[in-house]
């Protein structure tokens, strides 16, 4: 039985995505949909949203092409998930020249640690070639219409509520840190008034009838504070 592997991250899934899939699917007995968690690219739905919209893409795909395309999510090396799908191929995407040039390097690490899986380039269907899911979730977040380039079921709704979702953790945040910044001023004044008046009672105990710090104004203190903050 041949097994190939087709890794990314999926986020979101898009129709250059199931174009590579049905092809590539076409060339083994099964194709694995490996699905990177990728925390680096600070992905905008959890592996287990993105599992969920493949696997509803690809069942429909498996019934209209009678093919076996199964999914599996991993966290580890890419040629170390070949061997845990007993994947003898890989199979990657290219849309222009530069992503090549990634490819290239990768593939040359991966025959390096088993040169026992193959990797077979696909390139990206004339109609598919302009779409990458980085700028999909652009345009998405930017308010421009994405359903040309992602499915409607699942995925299109999804991008949606998860840019809202984002945007809203992203005022959450922005008030949390707003609400702090005003509470360490508050603390920082009090601090800075309490000084003002010990000095001001020493001064007075001590008959001093120098001005120094007896001319410092409250108000004074609370531009210090926010210059220091600044």
């Amino acid at each position: 039985m041949r097994i190939g592997l087709y890794p990314g991250t999926f986020d979101p899934l898009t129709f250059g995505h199931l174009d590579i899939m049905k092809r590539a699917a076409k060339m083994v007995d099964q194709l694995v949909v490996g699905v990177a968690m990728n925390l680096d690219k600070a992905p905008l739905f959890s592996v287990e949203s993105r599992v969920e919209m493949i696997k509803q893409q690809v069942a429909k795909i498996n019934q209209t092409l009678a093919v076996d395309i199964q999914t599996h999510q991993f966290d580890n090396l890419l040629i170390d998930c070949a061997k845990d799908v007993h994947a003898s191929v890989i199979f990657r995407g290219l849309r222009a020249v530069s992503d090549f040039e990634y490819e290239f390097q990768m593939v040359g690490m991966n025959r390096a640690l088993n040169a026992n899986v193959e990797t077979i380039f696909l390139m990206a269907d004339v109609s598919h070639q302009a779409i990458a899911s980085k700028l999909v979730k652009e345009i998405s977040r930017l308010g421009g219409n994405i359903e040309n380039f992602v499915p409607e079921e699942g995925c299109y709704g999804g991008v949606k509520e998860g840019q809202e979702e984002e945007e809203q953790l992203d005022n959450n945040n922005e008030q949390m840190m707003n609400e702090v910044r005003c509470e360490s001023e508050r603390s920082a004044n009090e601090i800075l008034d309490n000084v003002l008046n010990t000095l001001q009672t020493f001064d007075t105990s001590t008959n001093n009838s120098k001005p120094s710090a007896t001319t410092i104004s409250s108000s004074n203190l609370s531009d210090f504070v926010k210059e220091t903050q600044a």
